[in-house]
């Protein structure tokens, strides 16, 4: 971390990272996100509470109670080396919450179409 001072008024703070550093992983959010060809993925479980509606907390049984909806995220990674390492760091983690994770590893198939002609 470097700091420098242009003038007395300004203050400009830069942060430097070795390469060795960078990621190179990526949260896929649909299909077309995916790699094209071979990576690695971790995939976690996680979920997110949807507050209920006014008349649910004021007549039960109406409108739309409290509830919970579970998904994954899935990062990929190009990088064999940073996949480990960051499954191998996830998975030691020993926190209460420790949301579920999973590491696989893709091979991506690609479709091809073919057309044949005939006479009648």
């Amino acid at each position: 971390m470097k700091a420098t001072t242009p003038s007395s008024h300004h203050f400009h703070l830069s942060i430097e990272r070795p390469l060795a550093i960078m990621r190179t992983s990526k949260f896929v959010h649909n299909a077309d996100e995916l790699p094209k060809g071979e990576h690695w993925a971790i995939i976690e479980g996680t979920s997110v509470t949807i507050p209920g509606d006014e008349r649910s907390r004021t007549a039960p049984g109406h409108g739309y109670p409290e509830h919970s909806e579970n998904y994954i995220t899935y990062e990929s990674f190009t990088n064999k080396e940073e996949f480990e390492a960051e499954l191998k760091r996830r998975l030691s983690n020993t926190s209460m919450w420790q949301r579920p994770v999973r590491g696989i590893h893709v091979q991506v198939y690609e479709a091809t179409t073919e057309i044949h002609l005939k006479e009648k």
